[in-house]
């Protein structure tokens, strides 16, 4: 509950926290003045945590009547959009994990949205976050780069990555993750 609470804190300070960018290299300095643009200038969002789903045949049966699909939680996001409707944001979630544990995350989103009819529109874009979950690595953040896609009408998205299996055993990886976004402003 400690977590929680902190988090939601540093959630709700972001947007009055200035970044300083100096004295960093070249390609480092770029992507923190990038961030700090949208801290500054962005519109404001809210996510809404849904659903984490794991591929069956990855997991043991019982593995799986463990887990927590019902991933709940929420987050605050700042985004800039485009002229012609893409996006750049920048988010911090606080959900619960297949655990039951929570995971937290903040990161970088850039989604190409492409238009449908009316207001609906589909996007895909990448994401790098940095995640901790008590499960891995003992909740030491780690950096975690993932494929988005995006379905938006107005200004409300469902959004889903892939976590894919990285190390070929049972028992991990290979789960969509969804969740909703609503932009404010």
């Amino acid at each position: 509950m400690k977590k929680l609470f902190a988090t939601l804190c540093l959630l709700i300070a972001l947007p009055a926290s200035a970044i300083d960018c100096s004295n960093m290299w070249d390609w480092a300095t770029a992507a923190c003045q990038r961030v700090d643009k949208i801290n500054r200038e962005g519109k404001n969002d809210l996510l809404v945590s849904g659903y984490s789903w794991h591929q069956r045949s990855t997991y043991e049966a019982e593995k799986l009547e463990s887990f927590n699909e019902f991933a709940y939680g929420g987050g605050l996001g700042k985004r800039i959009e485009f002229e012609n409707g893409d996006q750049e944001f920048i988010y911090g979630m606080i959900l619960a994990d297949s655990h039951e544990d929570p995971q937290l995350q903040v990161g970088y989103m850039r989604l190409w949205f492409w238009p449908v009819v009316g207001k609906l529109s589909v996007g895909a874009g990448m994401s790098l976050s940095l995640i901790s979950r008590q499960d891995v690595i003992a909740g030491i953040p780690f950096p975690a780069p993932l494929p988005f896609l995006a379905v938006r009408y107005g200004k409300a998205s469902v959004m889903g990555t892939f976590i894919p299996r990285l190390n070929g055993q049972l028992n991990n990886g290979n789960v969509a993750y969804f969740f909703g976004r609503y932009e404010f402003d």
